[in-house]
């Protein structure tokens, strides 16, 4: 069921990102509402379905951009790596977990577009990247945290109910 689900959510906000989001940026960084989601879904506790999600995002992602194919396949799956490792280290602490996972996944994501962009032949000083791109993305992506984190967690919680023991 939650793999089912998956599909129209992270399309919805696939189209939402690439159509309404992208047009918002902070400096010439953007939020990746996809990640945010991709990452708040693979930290939650009960979830078994946090890769298929990753592939998930990270196919409607490399419809919708001119990144090579494999680029958000690597960076997701690296970023759902990071933050199941997270959720088995830091799980008494579910709200610093997020903040560093989101951090650290969006840092991943951004140095890895970077460097599928240098394998490619575009050029950009790392200087001007991490200034104006990456830090800008990492706010953006901590601010838009917190609800989706709720809104994650409520949806795992239907998706997932703990069974009541007669």
């Amino acid at each position: 069921m939650a793999l089912l689900i998956s599909i129209p959510i992270l399309g919805v906000l696939a189209i939402i990102q690439s159509a309404i989001i992208s047009t918002i940026p902070l400096l010439l960084g953007t939020t990746d509402i996809v990640l945010v989601v991709v990452l708040t879904w693979a930290l939650q506790d009960k979830v078994k379905s946090a890769w298929q999600w990753s592939l998930i995002g990270a196919g409607l992602m490399t419809l919708l951009s001119a990144l090579p194919v494999g680029i958000y396949f690597v960076a997701y799956m690296a970023a759902t790596l990071l933050a199941t490792f997270i959720r088995r280290r830091i799980w008494k602490m579910p709200f610093l977990g997020m903040l560093i996972a989101i951090f650290l996944g969006t840092l991943l994501v951004q140095v890895v577009s970077w460097l599928g962009r240098w394998l490619i032949g575009v050029y950009l000083p790392i200087e001007l990247v991490v200034t104006q791109i990456m830090l800008p993305s990492v706010l953006l992506n901590l601010l838009i945290a917190l609800p989706i984190y709720f809104v994650m967690k409520d949806l795992a919680i239907r998706l997932y109910p703990e069974e009541i023991e007669t």
